[in-house]
């Protein structure tokens, strides 16, 4: 991302110094928001393989978390389980958030209710759907 960003900042900055090329400007702005799409989608992509990596983690230790083919295989092993828990783990860290949003002493309650919530997602991603125990 740094190789997208860093130009932009160049090109904010050294337009920002007298008059401005406003066609430098535009391209600045467009990868500034390629930058942030690409952070986007890559802390989705996070958040959807969390419940794998915190398997693998469990099981094999930190390399076992950091093995990319160990973790991708449990994501891909049941995608309708991974897009389930991966949209619940946005909504855990969603409730979170409210704390700091509605009051800054709602944090400690908000954000513990939220691990609690991470952590029965983690589990119902590994015992999987009840068809799929019985199948």
């Amino acid at each position: 991302m740094a190789v997208v960003y860093v130009p932009a900042i160049v090109l904010f900055a050294h337009e920002g110094k007298g008059s401005a090329n406003a066609a430098l400007v535009s391209l600045a702005l467009v990868l500034t928001l390629l930058t942030v799409s690409l952070a986007s989608l890559g802390s989705l992509a996070l958040t959807f393989a969390m419940p794998s990596i915190v398997l693998a983690t469990e099981g094999g230790g930190i390399t076992g978390g950091l093995r990319l083919g160990e973790v991708l295989r449990g994501a891909r092993a049941n995608l309708s389980n991974t897009l389930i828990a991966g949209l619940m783990l946005v909504a855990a860290s969603f409730v979170g958030s409210l704390g700091t949003a509605a009051c800054g002493i709602g944090v400690l309650f908000t954000t513990a209710y939220a691990l609690a919530m991470q952590a029965w997602i983690i589990r119902s991603f590994e015992i999987g759907s009840p068809g799929e125990r019985t199948a």
